[in-house]
Parts: C-alpha cells; sequence; structure tokens
C-alpha cells in the first residue's frame, strides 16, 4: 500500500512533539517515542533535555532515580545529592548533566576511571509554544521552524530539500 515505504515507528530525522514543557518538574518524566524509552528533566539552565532512560552503566531506568535539587533528597553533604539541574541513575549513583555526559560516579568517588567515558545517548530538544521537541534522528538537528507547521497568520515558509546529509553523528 501507500505506507510500505514508511518505517513502522516513523521517521526519525525530523522534530517530534515529545512533552508539555510546564509537565516537566521536579521529577524526571519517562516516555516512549518512535520506540525509544526517553527520560526528560530539567538540565542545570533549566531548559528540558533529553536521554535515553537507559543508563550506560548497567542498564538501570534514570527515570527511577531523580532530579538533584537544592534541598532535595537527604541532609546536604550526604550522598553527594546537592546537584541541581542533573539526573542520577538509582543503581549506583552515576550523575548526568543534560547533555548525556556523566559528571559524578558518587559510588566511586572523585577518581573515578569510569565517570569520564560514560555518556547516555542525548536527545536535542527545544521548546516553541509550550511544546518540548525532540529530535530522533541521528544526524544534526535541521532548524526547528523548517519542521513546524506555519501558526496562525504566519507566511508559508519554503519546503526543505528531500535531500539530507544523512551523516551519523558521533
Amino acid at each position: 500500500g501507500r505506507f510500505d515505504l514508511v518505517p513502522r515507528l516513523g521517521y526519525r530525522e525530523y522534530w517530534h512533539p515529545g512533552i508539555l514543557d510546564r509537565d516537566v518538574g521536579r521529577k524526571p518524566v519517562s516516555l516512549k517515542i518512535l520506540g525509544d524509552d526517553l527520560v526528560f528533566f530539567r538540565d542545570e539552565h533549566g531548559n528540558v533535555a533529553a536521554l535515553s532512560d537507559y543508563c550506560p552503566h548497567r542498564g538501570a531506568r534514570l527515570s527511577g532515580g531523580w532530579r538533584r535539587t537544592a534541598g532535595g533528597g537527604p541532609a546536604a553533604g550526604k550522598h553527594n545529592n546537592e546537584f541541581k539541574g542533573f539526573i542520577t541513575c538509582p543503581y549506583h549513583g552515576f550523575t548526568f548533566n543534560g547533555e548525556g555526559q556523566c559528571v559524578a560516579a558518587l559510588t566511586d568517588g572523585p577518581e573515578s576511571r569510569l565517570q569520564p567515558a560514560l555518556k547516555a545517548p542525548h536527545y536535542p530538544t527545544q521548546t516553541h509554544r509550550g511544546i518540548v521537541w525532540v529530535w530522533m534522528g541521528s544526524t544534526e538537528p535541521v532548524p526547528l521552524e523548517e519542521d513546524l507547521p506555519p501558526g496562525p497568520g504566519a507566511r508559508r515558509a519554503q519546503p526543505r530539500s528531500l535531500l539530507r546529509d544523512t551523516r551519523v553523528r558521533s
């Protein structure tokens, strides 16, 4: 039929509406998009970030962890959990920033050799009119405006080229 050429889970090299910005607060939010499990949380700048919901260390779900905020969790100085804008794996305490880089290994301490090598898959996000859009592709994201329908009274944007740079990001 006419959908035979469409991938079963949809096109990845586009921006997809993910979650309402207001729905991402103190706790991480788990959501499946195009078959991928994602976790949304507020990064150190207060923006919504999206990572794979699986910790790259042992595969525990990051959404089962905590978004560290000042005054949250145990008393200050205990368990190194006063990291605003980061997400910590509940299994071994690996803590990630909004770009997916592991910034602390709570169970290994400051001399951890594993911490700098761990990186959770990161999905670029942009918020537009209260909706957090997620780039699900493996290429560099195109400007969000190229994938959005025009708003009321807006001039129609030129359609983007059907030819795309399909090189995989590293």
